[in-house]
């Protein structure tokens, strides 16, 4: 049965680039107790392609429920208001989008293919080293 999780997509039109504290501040969001992060990533926008949006930070969550608990969330509101809004500039300087996405997961899961692996080197060894010999 696949895994599922919510990505939160957010492009940003800023005045410069978030410095490396500012960028601390939004990963930090990953750490936070029970608010269903899984992952936080952001970057500035390397190409002529993003139509005036020069930053992006991307935001996985385990399900729906946490990235909705996640948006008013005291936290994620004060990164807000803190970090972001003095650095964005222009019209329409945000663009967001949110998505249910899936993932496979092993059936026999991470030990049982972990274990197959070394078993099938070792077997793929043995035969290399039978041939030298």
């Amino acid at each position: 049965m696949p895994e599922s999780f919510v990505d939160h997509i957010v492009l940003l039109k800023l005045a410069r680039p978030l410095e490396a504290g500012e960028i601390a501040k939004v990963k930090e969001l990953a750490k936070v107790p029970g608010l269903g992060v899984q992952s936080v990533s952001c970057g500035e926008n390397y190409t002529t392609r993003g139509q005036g949006f020069n930053y992006a930070i991307v935001v996985r969550f385990e399900n729906q429920e946490a990235e909705k608990a996640y948006q008013t969330h005291p936290e994620h509101v004060k990164l807000k208001e803190t970090v972001l809004k003095p650095l964005i500039k222009g019209e329409s300087p945000l663009l967001a989008i949110d998505f249910v996405d899936t993932r496979p997961v092993c059936p026999f899961g991470m030990r049982s293919f972990t274990a197959m692996g070394f078993a099938a080197g070792a077997i793929v060894g043995a035969c290399v080293m039978k041939a030298r010999n």
